[in-house]
């Protein structure tokens, strides 16, 4: 496999949906050397694969990759950093008759060259919501709102993060505009913050006996009535699990899963389908570089390695 189809150390980013046809699909993004951000998918039947055509669009290097889907990934937004620090939204329309183009954000919002991304999308009555967050030029963590068809909005405000935290975020179907939103202290320490269909956002009670360095890697995937699962790389370079499994109301103590390459990325999106009842999960990271390996579970808590290298060209 030639490394240069993929930056060492990438940023990644996944997805998940059921199309059309009933078929389960999961969408992988990555970099180039290039900057160019790349997709690797798989299609329920058919495998994994690329496309000849390959390329969403062209980011800064190592910066914030994000993606969210809906309309059985008919709908798929992908958000990165462009070359002036401004957010990019590429949107991908018509499912396999589709094609990407910016949409509505791109442009409008500076960050912090440094920053990661993180993007959901939910339905919530009959307004349908999209959320980004993003870490801004005064290092606290913002929140960025489109409800339907109506322009964006900058939301919430969050407190100041160490520079270039991970950012991570999922919502639950079974509780609809809930969002759990996680990211990095400047005391290195992850944290919490929930909403909970109404009100204020407020900190949760996370927490984690791992060290972490500065930037470490996160990822949420929540599922069920009320599951999550926080994927995170250690201090020394270890891809560890944090459990919460409602009515429980507490974390569990953080275990470590297998080993990652020192500042490799790390995406987990809950995978439940046809034949696969929850909680699955599937976790793309970087055993070696230049690599994407698929970790799952099939229980939410037994893991396994289960393809070794997902293709890149």
């Amino acid at each position: 496999m030639s490394t240069a189809n993929m930056l060492s150390r990438s940023p990644l980013a996944s997805t998940v949906f059921v199309d059309d046809s009933g078929k389960k699909n999961i969408r992988v993004y990555f970099q180039d050397p290039m900057g160019n951000v790349k997709e690797t998918y798989f299609r329920q039947g058919d495998g994994w694969h690329t496309r000849p055509n390959n390329i969403v669009g062209k980011a800064t290097l190592n910066n914030g990759l994000a993606v969210t889907n809906w309309k059985n990934g008919n709908e798929i937004r992908v958000y990165y950093l462009d070359s002036n620090n401004k957010i990019v939204e590429r949107c991908y329309s018509g499912g396999a008759a589709g094609e990407w183009y910016d949409g509505e954000l791109t442009g409008k919002h500076e960050a912090a060259p440094y920053t990661q991304l993180s993007a959901i999308s939910f339905l919530h009555g009959d307004i349908f919501r999209i959320r980004v967050y993003f870490q801004g030029t005064d290092d606290k963590v913002h929140e960025l709102c489109r409800d339907n068809q109506n322009p964006w909005t900058l939301g919430a405000q969050f407190p100041v993060a160490t520079k270039g935290t991970c950012i991570t975020s999922s919502c639950l179907r079974a509780k609809p505009n809930h969002i759990w939103l996680f990211f990095q202290t400047p005391d290195l320490k992850v944290v919490e913050y929930l909403y909970q269909g109404s009100g204020s956002w407020k900190q949760g009670i996370f927490q984690s006996q791992m060290l972490y360095d500065p930037g470490a890697y996160i990822s949420v995937s929540s599922f069920g009535k009320d599951s999550h699962r926080v994927y995170t790389v250690t201090r020394d370079n270890k891809l560890a699990v944090t459990a919460f499994d409602g009515p429980a109301n507490s974390w569990k103590p953080t275990t470590v899963i297998t080993d990652q390459i020192p500042f490799g990325a790390l995406a987990g999106i809950p995978v439940a389908g046809e034949g696969e009842p929850e909680p699955a999960v599937r976790i793309y990271n970087q055993r070696k570089p230049c690599e994407i390996t698929e970790w799952g579970t099939y229980d939410g808590n037994t893991y396994k390695e289960i393809i070794p290298s997902l293709p890149i060209s």
